[in-house]
This record gives C-alpha cells, sequence and structure tokens, in this order.
C-alpha cells in the first residue's frame, strides 16, 4: 500500500497511518469503555542506582521490545514506552469486545516472556 501513501501507524503496526491521521483530526469528544494495561519494570530504580547507564539500558530495551510486540500481537495501540513502563490500551474496535480478558492475556505474556513465569 506504499504507492497510495498508506504505512504502519505510529502505535501499532498492524494498523494503518491514515485511519491514524484521520483520528488525529477529529480528536475529542467520544467516551468509549476501554482496558488499559500499564507495566513497567519491577525494582528499576533500585537497579538503576546499582548498574551504569549502559549495564542499565541493556534490561529496559529488552522490556520495551517484549512488551511492544506483546501489545502490538494483542492488538493493543502502543500508547507510551517511558521510563521503565509500557501502556497498551486495549479499544474494543480492535482488541474485541472482550477486550479486558485480551489485556489481561496480554499481562501474562509479558510476565513469561520476561522471566516471571506463572503469575499465580
Amino acid at each position: 500500500m506504499k504507492p497510495f501513501g498508506m504505512g504502519p501507524a505510529s502505535f501499532s503496526p498492524l494498523m494503518c497511518n491514515k485511519c491514524e491521521s484521520m483520528a488525529r483530526k477529529e480528536e475529542g469528544g467520544v467516551e468509549i469503555e476501554l482496558s488499559m494495561l500499564f507495566a513497567d519494570v519491577r525494582g528499576s530504580t533500585t537497579l538503576a542506582e546499582t548498574i551504569s547507564a549502559r549495564q542499565y539500558q541493556k534490561p529496559l530495551l529488552r522490556f520495551y521490545k517484549v512488551a511492544t510486540d506483546v501489545l502490538v500481537q494483542h492488538y493493543a495501540m502502543v500508547n507510551r514506552l517511558m521510563g521503565d513502563q509500557a501502556i497498551g490500551l486495549f479499544v474494543p474496535r480492535f482488541a474485541g469486545g472482550e477486550h479486558a480478558k485480551v489485556a489481561v492475556h496480554a499481562a501474562q505474556e509479558i510476565l513469561r516472556l520476561t522471566g516471571h513465569g506463572d503469575p499465580a
């Protein structure tokens, strides 16, 4: 679709930039139910205080990669990657009517892929 000026949206490569552009033009005024996943790196402040910035960068970039991949695979919009956190928005139009369950499954997958095993 590149010849037609279409490409991936900034918040998810599964969505197109034309839809994103239109949504940004028409921002505000709509209230919808959605699910939000907030994930951060456990103990990151202590870790950052005990190692160099270069050493800290490696686990942080790994976390960003894992979180982004999982969020995209679960049809979330990647809202923010900042500091030691990732935020995904599970909007019904993309994640489906059971967006809350999808968000929980995404959270469990992030835990599993970052080495935290069974969250139970």
